[in-house]
């Protein structure tokens, strides 16, 4: 009886351990079994086969949510390596993961990873093609919210253009507080294409956003402020449209008017 019982214990204390030994398989940091190694990766780099220094980097790419924190360590003081060709693909590596974490795995399930070839590179036309592409409805529009925040940053007119114009055409309001950093941009037709989107989206809750642009060094915009103000019912702002009652340019002094009795009348 006792021989027995020391027997069943030795049997329960080994699918104790068969138990255990899975999982730290499971847990462990290296992910382990389903991806090579970062060092590994790195370590071809500096082989002679473009090829081959391809498919590392897209490896690294690939597992880009499984590196641990060492590991990134890595590519970081690869990034000063004397070999210029492995050091630019260390600071680009870098770059790419730092992307796909602000997309987020959402997004980049969605999407694919090589749309963050094209944030990186910057290519106007490639991130032009790849709005019109990816929105062609709310659904899509939704979907893709953290991929455009990143094209946004990208500084391309015609790419802010480009997203302004799908946004206004889908009339996706969610998007509404991502527009308004763009009533400031340089670019006077950003502006005034920002100004549009807003409008068409009945954001009401930007009318605030809108008013520096009744000071806008272009009349054509201070006119376009001013009806949008108008057209969102913003009566909290009839102190600074009437300032425009002495505005050098008539049409904007009209719209003041115009605005003013609208509000009068409501």
């Amino acid at each position: 009886m006792l021989l027995r019982s020391k027997f069943n214990s030795g049997k329960f204390m080994i699918k104790c351990l068969i138990v255990y030994a899975c999982v730290c398989i499971m847990i462990s940091p290296l992910g382990a079994q389903d991806r090579p190694a970062m060092k590994d990766l790195i370590d071809k780099w500096q082989s002679h086969d473009f090829k081959e220094r391809e498919e590392a980097s897209e490896a690294i790419l690939k597992y880009w949510d499984k590196w641990s924190d060492t590991e990134m360590e890595l590519i970081k003081t690869t990034k000063e390596d004397s070999d210029v060709e492995v050091s630019k693909r260390a600071v680009l590596a870098e770059e790419d993961i730092k992307i796909c974490k602000r997309l987020g795995k959402d997004s980049l399930k969605a999407f694919g990873l090589k749309i963050v070839n094209i944030i990186r590179r910057g290519d106007e036309q490639e991130q032009i093609n790849l709005i019109e592409k990816l929105i062609k409805s709310k659904d899509d529009a939704t979907k893709a919210y953290t991929l455009f925040c990143e094209l946004l940053k990208g500084g391309h007119d015609s790419v802010k253009l480009s997203f302004l114009n799908c946004i206004r055409k889908l009339q996706v309001k969610e998007y509404a507080k991502d527009i308004v950093p763009l009533l400031k941009d340089e670019n006077a037709i950003v502006r005034c294409e920002a100004l549009c989107a807003l409008l068409k989206l009945q954001a009401t809750e930007c009318a605030k956003d809108i008013v520096p642009l009744l000071k806008d060094e272009y009349a054509g915009l201070r006119q376009d402020a001013v009806n949008a103000l108008r057209n969102l019912m913003a009566k909290e702002y009839t102190k600074e449209i009437s300032e425009l009652l002495n505005d050098p340019d008539p049409s904007v002094k009209f719209a003041a008017k115009k605005a003013l009795k609208h509000f009068e009348k409501k």
